[in-house]
């Protein structure tokens, strides 16, 4: 558990750090504030405060962390899912890296996988709206311990290991799912799937291959879908720029009337930034913030983002990084 920072008047020497490992503040300065709030200064970091009070690592780490322009309270989270809410999935799974970075000395917590899928794909896998029996299927795939023929031979189990489909190939998971033998069920679905001839080896790398071709087609359908503004409203087109090797990005919005005559816009660059999707936030909050600065009252937000308007709509939980703005944006 750790804290995430609200309004910073009730944290300071607590687990509030958003890092890897214990979360808490490692101050270089005796004369530090006694509370985050201390480091705040008009719903944004005090710049020249916390680059005195906290050592280079943590002061990136907490530049990056959005805060709310109306002052939200601090509040516990678990740190190990999106949400800031505990999953029973998101405690095994941290048992499992405790158990194979030795800190659980050797306690039981059941046999770990050899193959790992993505946070992306653990993710996605829970969130499905399938039967638990389809899900612990799908679950046993990714992480390569479906108990096929090739795998009970590995574990000393005395049986024949050749398909039994073909009677050639060892019953390994990707003979079974990625095959010649499987790719016409698989091509004769509805989505036309194929098994063969791409650039993966393994049911991981395939399963990321198709959901991500899943996605791009929904958000082309997306794109083809999109309408002109109603008439007499202000369109507010917001987007944002990221790049995770330096951890900076950029927002942008314009707004332009129902005849498409430009009315205003907005560039702002963000030295400080944990994600894409936190970048996405922050751009539709200013698009919200130039509607109010200009008194605008019939205004239409647009964002490519579909995920974030996901979470603004209460189509999805809100992810953890972006509560604080996704709370400033319903304030609109």
């Amino acid at each position: 558990m750790r804290w995430r920072v609200g309004d910073g008047n009730n944290i300071w020497k607590n687990r509030w750090v958003p890092r890897v490992t214990d979360f808490y503040c490692r101050g270089r300065n005796d004369t530090g504030p006694n509370w985050v709030s201390q480091l705040i200064w008009g719903g944004q970091w005090d710049l020249e405060e916390v680059s005195r009070v906290l050592g280079e690592e943590d002061a990136k780490l907490i530049l990056a962390i959005p805060l709310s322009r109306h002052g939200i309270m601090d509040r516990l989270v678990w740190n190990h899912t999106k949400s800031g809410c505990y999953l029973t999935c998101s405690g095994y799974k941290l048992a499992c890296t405790m158990k194979n970075n030795g800190d659980l000395e050797g306690r039981s917590v059941g046999d770990g996988s050899t193959v790992r899928p993505s946070d992306g794909l653990w993710s996605q896998l829970w969130r499905l709206k399938i039967p638990p029996r389809v899900r612990n299927f799908l679950w046993k795939c990714l992480h390569n311990i479906l108990p096929t023929k090739d795998k009970l031979l590995r574990r000393r189990v005395a049986v024949d290991g050749t398909c039994a489909l073909c009677g050639e190939a060892p019953e390994t998971l990707s003979h079974l799912f990625l095959s010649l033998i499987s790719c016409r069920f698989w091509y004769s679905t509805p989505w036309q799937l194929v098994t063969t001839g791409g650039p993966w080896t393994t049911f991981i790398e395939w399963w990321s291959f198709i959901t991500s071709q899943l996605w791009k087609q929904e958000c082309e359908f997306i794109i083809e879908q999109l309408v002109k503004p109603s008439r007499g409203a202000i369109k507010i087109n917001v987007d944002a720029g990221w790049k995770d090797t330096t951890k900076q990005g950029s927002v942008g919005v314009v707004a332009r009337g129902d005849g498409g005559q430009f009315l205003a816009a907005r560039f702002k660059h963000l030295p400080f930034l944990d994600s894409a999707l936190v970048a996405e936030a922050i751009a539709l909050r200013e698009g919200m913030e130039m509607a109010l600065r200009y008194n605008w009252h019939r205004v239409e937000v647009e964002s490519d983002c579909r995920s974030l308007l996901m979470a603004i709509n209460g189509k999805m939980t809100v992810p953890l990084k972006i509560d604080v703005l996704v709370a400033d944006i319903h304030q609109f």
